[in-house]
């Protein structure tokens, strides 16, 4: 994909400007015609009004769109955190059409939907697998000799030695891995199904960071795929109501290959109550990642709480590269 078009800029829409504002002016370097725009510094763009929205994307004649299905007002999220969301997605999906519409491309960008096939709100992750069979091993060997290795050494080069966890975030392109960003932390909840992964404790491997001897500690990986299914309070990622009791965690604490991390929990009068938007991740693990699909649906079945949602296609992808 060329960016090298003089006359056009790179237009992004993107949930809170965050990745619209830090993406869009470096890819948009790479042409030397107008900055990147983010569609919150068209003034006085009436989201709510199709026409007008597709007549602003018209008038900044973009020559590529990065899609990422919404952006979040801040203060309109604050006080209607539901409609804000609502008119977020109508309005970054009537962008995309009218962008289309004028001749320009269109990059839909992943994030995590609410809703099966990707619909919806986007929230913080509704579900995860480890291992992802869309990366290969050469691309997995790729991805640490030109991504992960030279971030290392260029830590090291200015003396910016860094003891954490790198989460990278990346594309997979038809011309191999692209950065998107780096986080110091884990993912969630990407890092569910790959601790339930880890063969032994964490925490040696933690401290030996701290420590400075990680080169000491050898981390062994069981080969079986595991499917973590997030089930979330009834409304995320709008407004939800908390307190809700939870039932069935002591049935599906007896199943085998099944582990349940608590997200937005609390513990009142010695029940444990819903205390946040993604409440729980169901992480089951089995032979085959049909089989921990299975296995962790199983569970979520034994799982109750008022208003409970959660995705029914976690793993749906996996499967489909695996066909």
């Amino acid at each position: 994909m060329s960016l090298s078009h003089r006359h056009y800029p790179v237009l992004v829409t993107g949930a809170a400007g965050l990745l619209g504002h830090a993406l869009g002016p470096r890819l948009a370097a790479s042409a030397p015609g107008p900055d990147a725009l983010h569609l919150t510094d068209l003034a006085e763009l009436d989201v709510t009004d199709p026409a007008a929205v597709a007549d602003a994307v018209r008038a900044v004649r973009p020559h590529t769109v990065f899609h990422l299905a919404a952006w979040t007002d801040v203060d309109a999220a604050e006080t209607h955190p539901g409609e804000a969301r609502r008119l977020n997605v109508e309005a970054a999906e009537t962008v995309a059409r009218a962008a289309a519409q004028a001749g320009a491309l269109v990059v839909h960008m992943s994030t995590d939907f609410v809703f099966d096939g990707d619909k919806g709100p986007n929230t913080g992750g509704m579900g995860a697998y480890s291992p992802a069979p869309v990366i290969t091993e050469a691309q997995a060997a790729r991805i640490e000799r030109e991504i992960i290795i030279p971030i290392v050494h260029a830590m090291n080069a200015e003396d910016r030695r860094y003891k954490g966890v790198v989460y990278a975030g990346l594309m997979m392109t038809d011309d191999g891995p692209r950065v998107l960003e780096f986080n110091v932390r884990f993912g969630d909840p990407e890092t569910q199904p790959i601790l339930v992964r880890l063969q032994g404790d964490i925490v040696p491997a933690l401290r030996a960071i701290a420590e400075g001897n990680l080169q000491e500690v050898k981390l062994d990986w069981d080969p079986r795929p595991a499917v973590c299914v997030v089930m979330a309070s009834g409304g995320y990622p709008g407004s939800y109501e908390k307190g809700k009791v939870v039932t069935g965690l002591e049935e599906v604490a007896a199943m085998d290959d099944v582990v349940v991390f608590h997200a937005g929990t609390a513990v009142k009068d010695g029940k444990v109550v819903t205390a946040g938007g993604r409440v729980l991740g169901v992480t089951g693990k089995s032979d085959d990642i049909q089989g921990a699909i299975a296995r962790a649906y199983e569970a979520v079945e034994k799982i109750h709480f008022d208003g409970a949602h959660c995705r029914t296609d976690i793993g749906a992808k996996a499967l489909r590269h695996i066909a």
